[in-house]
């Protein structure tokens, strides 16, 4: 009676070695949208220290944090002083003052630029960009993904002869190409077209990277 298990456990084991199916490991991205946008503004200006007094470089240091200030405020943008300020200040005394400056759109965005280029003494920089991830985005890669692993699958029962059948599982993996591998191949199959790409793509900001395992039946 000892014997009953392991003899139903050895049929069990030769039944699935029997199954036949194709397993492809599919991996892709897609560029988010841009959701939102912080920018680094302060005072654009230089003093000579070997012409100008310490009272002088403080006036001017002044002047120009009052016009940095009096924009954002005229502007009812969203700011925040930068900490660092605080620093630099404790040390040296009074110092260029720089904000941190939230920009809620695209739209506003590009006023806001705008805005700055037609003001003098303002210096600003791209600091971040908040990217939209949501569901939506997440079913558009994950659909991206399957459409690729049918079309793999195929190719690789062609060759063998073999008929796709159903869909046995999907599993996700965990995504282990580089930004460069990704970007190359983009260029490989995409010939010039592939360059339309945004920088953002190749620094690997506002990119979602996915991978998936999917194993289908075959005839």
């Amino acid at each position: 009676m000892k014997r009953l298990p392991l003899l139903f456990l050895l049929i069990s084991t030769i039944g699935i070695s029997q199954e036949k199916f194709i397993e492809v490991l599919v991996k892709d991205t897609i560029v988010l949208k841009p959701k939102s946008f912080e920018y680094l503004l302060k005072g654009d200006f230089v003093y000579d220290f070997g012409e100008e007094s310490t009272k002088e470089r403080t006036e001017k240091i002044m002047k120009s944090n009052k016009r940095v200030l009096e924009f954002i405020k005229r502007n009812s943008l969203q700011f925040e002083e930068n900490q660092i300020n605080l620093v630099l200040a404790a040390f040296s005394g009074i110092q260029p003052i720089s904000y941190t400056v939230f920009v809620p759109n695209i739209i506003e965005k590009e006023i806001f630029l705008e805005k700055v280029e037609q003001t003098n003494g303002l210096d600003y920089s791209l600091i971040k960009t908040n990217y939209e991830q949501n569901e939506s985005t997440e079913e558009r890669i994950y659909k991206k993904l399957l459409e690729k692993a049918d079309k793999r699958a195929e190719r690789l029962g062609k060759i063998k002869n073999l008929k796709i059948g159903d869909l046995i599982e999907i599993s996700e993996t965990k995504a282990s190409e580089t930004v460069f591998s990704s970007f190359m191949e983009k260029l490989l199959e995409s010939g010039d077209t592939a360059l339309d790409v945004t920088t953002t793509f190749i620094n690997d900001k506002g990119v979602l990277r996915k991978s998936i395992s999917v194993k289908y039946s075959v005839e």
